[in-house]
């Protein structure tokens, strides 16, 4: 059963990890302080690769429509965006298998090492696991008889019994790190215990790794709070404009966060964003005592020549999610979010897909502007004829230069290629989703062959076809 919440528990991750990341492509990125923003991600600055190509500014023009079975293809965008480089790369790089050697060097970053790193069994019960729920459920008791709150008190009574004596047959002593091979450990931080665990993906990207205070309910003692049992934090828009009671600037926390991944050996990271948390207090039936702002989310995504690939997900393309076609997610994403506040770093998600690249085809041959336009009149037409859609037109209003992520011939091996995006992105209250485009076209801007988003979803280990809810998810994934 232990196995089966385990798996659960990482398909649940994947799935809301790559739902609520939601990162900008090159260009069009959005950041939530301005120190963030900057020119290097993208832009048509009129420079040198969009003078070389031929790229305008704006583009309005139509395509013709085939045998599509579209009444209408528009292409309308005024502000086409291409990375202000004056050239552009194609970068190979071996999926990140996450070996025993990145896994340590990624542990004793994370870990104060002179309190020792161990490996975690799920399976097994340990004293010291079991010595913070009972503290924790201690404070729980303490609480319910302050409030006169007599049946939870009973109850809190009775679960401490059954600690007690799941501690009086919990193991004491945990295992060394041995050979790495394992894919969970603990350690502390300061005199906070957290877990580390590693996913690498067989099948596919999706290799991750992640760490927590461990067990989750201790975060009530790393952040106590007067009368309340319980804290949690969440990331805030700020709309009141609440003050940021962290010690540490955004620019501050931006800088800790990059040094650490540099440190877990991950180069070549450009910043997405800066987001205030909001740590939220409650008491034993999670009623709000208190809130407070304090700490940041930084998040990253790989970066090619600096600029951020293109990461829009495919949950609303129309015709990527009709016939017998269907998507449970997006392209694959290297993505980084680390979590800090004055302690320091508390947890972090990092998606660390490939490792540091092979080769690096510098300033590669790039097609035109023309070039491209003269492919798409029979590319686009042609893309619809195999994936129809359900809209009876179509506008592309997002056009872009940039990278995406594709696999290679070579097994286990990837390339960021530069592509030409043809997007189409709807408006909701007066703002444009260009994370979540309801159509989209690539075409790569070397060869001018249009990238089959089905077929490269699937080699990537990201989408499903019709046969997913037979062959996709295994029984012991779920709880019975």
């Amino acid at each position: 059963m232990k196995k089966q919440r385990r798996a659960m528990a990482v398909f649940l991750l994947i799935f809301t990890l790559s739902a609520s990341m939601a990162l900008s492509g090159c260009g069009k990125k959005t950041v939530d302080y301005e120190f963030g923003e900057s020119d290097e991600s993208g832009g048509n600055t009129e420079g040198d690769l969009s003078a070389r190509l031929g790229i305008p500014k704006s583009y309005e023009g139509e395509i013709p429509v085939g045998e599509s079975g579209l009444s209408k293809i528009t292409i309308q965008d005024e502000d086409i965006q291409v990375p202000s480089t004056d050239g552009m790369s194609i970068v190979h790089a071996k999926k990140n298998l996450m070996d025993a050697g990145y896994r340590q060097t990624v542990a004793e970053t994370i870990f104060d090492r002179s309190g020792g790193i161990y490996r975690y069994d799920w399976d097994v019960s340990y004293k010291q696991d079991v010595e913070v729920q009972m503290q924790i459920y201690q404070m729980l008791l303490d609480n319910a008889n302050d409030i006169g709150d007599t049946a939870n008190a009973s109850w809190y009574e009775q679960y401490l019994e059954e600690l007690q004596t799941q501690y009086d047959d919990a193991v004491e002593e945990r295992e060394g790190p041995g050979d790495w091979s394992a894919l969970d450990y603990v350690g502390k931080i300061g005199s906070t215990q957290f877990r580390l665990s590693f996913s690498p993906s067989e099948n596919g990207l999706s290799s991750y790794f992640s760490f927590s205070i461990h067990p989750y309910e201790s975060q009530i003692l790393y952040r106590p709070y007067a009368g309340a049992t319980q804290a949690f934090y969440y990331t805030s828009l700020n709309e009141d404009g609440q003050e940021n009671r962290c010690s540490w600037s955004a620019e501050e926390a931006a800088e800790i966060a990059e040094d650490f991944l540099n440190d877990c050996g991950i180069q070549d990271v450009v910043l997405d964003s800066v987001t205030d948390l909001l740590w939220d207090y409650t008491d034993a039936s999670l009623n709000t005592i208190a809130s407070e702002l304090d700490g940041y989310l930084v998040t990253f995504t790989r970066a090619v020549n600096g600029c951020a690939p293109y990461q829009a997900y495919f949950f609303m393309v129309d015709n990527l999610q009709s016939g017998d076609t269907f998507f449970v997610g997006g392209p694959s994403y290297e993505t980084y979010s680390v979590y800090l506040d004055d302690n320091g770093i508390f947890a972090a998600d990092c998606f660390d897909l490939l490792l540091p690249p092979e080769e690096t085809e510098n300033n590669v041959d790039l097609l035109s502007w023309d070039e491209i336009l003269e492919i798409a009149d029979t590319a686009i037409p042609n893309y619809y004829i195999k994936y129809p859609t359900s809209f009876n037109a179509l506008s592309f209003n997002d056009i872009r230069l940039t990278y995406y992520l594709v696999k290679d011939e070579e097994e286990d091996t990837y390339q960021y290629i530069p592509v030409w995006v043809f997007a189409q992105i709807e408006e909701y209250e007066g703002e444009y989703n260009d994370d979540s485009p309801t159509q989209v076209v690539m075409i790569n801007a070397v060869t001018g062959d249009v990238i089959d988003l089905p077929e490269m979803m699937n080699q990537n280990g990201t989408g499903a076809g019709d046969n997913f809810y037979d062959e996709g998810l295994d029984d012991d994934m779920f709880v019975e």
